[in-house]
């Protein structure tokens, strides 16, 4: 149940009882970023392979940022444990389920979960960065095992809109479930999409940026 304690699945960590996943899902849990405290610069685990189990670590044993449901903040570390209780409740990776559950039942067999840089993946775009004021130069690598849980996936445009069709026509998710997702639930958040409104209508959108 996404109202279970987080405490369910890290009896061990220090302030399990007093967060709920619902509360990691609208990113109001309060647990630090990797690094927030100094422990260690972010950007040079993004080098190397992870697991979930890894990532927790460089963040597990800090204090919360504010009480739980207190206020918004976008620190990914959420997100890196809700994909570890995916791998602990299902017996599967996190890719594995992933494929199981959302990517095979909606024929996006072109969408996967990044599993190492020994990968080879045919037409995988690579990324580019600017460089001076009018050219470009690739991308610093990332290993993208370090984002697994909230930016792991690679796509193609053709998945991407039978993704969006499965959403729009209720094909994916219970209407419960679904209006969860697109509920704000405080600073104008859902369950990782932003809610805003826009010429009168609503408007449901993520930002973000990677190489």
């Amino acid at each position: 149940s996404i109202y279970d304690k987080l405490s369910k699945y890290y009896p061990e960590y220090n302030y399990g009882d007093s967060i709920t996943l619902h509360q990691m899902l609208a990113q109001r849990s309060g647990i630090p970023a990797i690094g927030y405290y100094g422990n260690i610069d972010y950007d040079s685990i993004t080098k190397l392979p992870q697991t979930t189990e890894s990532l927790i670590s460089y963040f597990r044993d800090y204090d919360l940022l504010f009480s739980p449901n207190e206020k918004y903040y976008h620190g990914r570390s959420e997100y890196i444990m809700l994909a570890n209780i995916i791998e602990k409740v299902s017996g599967k990776s996190f890719g594995g389920f992933l494929e199981d559950e959302i990517f095979n039942p909606l024929r996006m067999f072109q969408t996967k979960h990044f599993k190492s840089d020994n990968e080879i993946i045919n037409d995988l775009a690579t990324g580019y960065t600017p460089k001076d004021l009018y050219d470009v130069e690739p991308a610093k690598r990332i290993n993208w095992t370090s984002k697994t849980g909230h930016a792991s996936i690679y796509s193609t445009v053709g998945d991407l809109n039978k993704f969006g069709t499965a959403i729009l026509n209720n094909e994916l998710l219970s209407p419960d479930s679904q209006k969860k997702i697109f509920t704000n639930h405080g600073n104008q958040v859902g369950y990782g999409w932003f809610i805003r409104p826009h010429l009168g209508r609503t408007r449901y959108q993520m930002n973000g940026k990677s190489p």
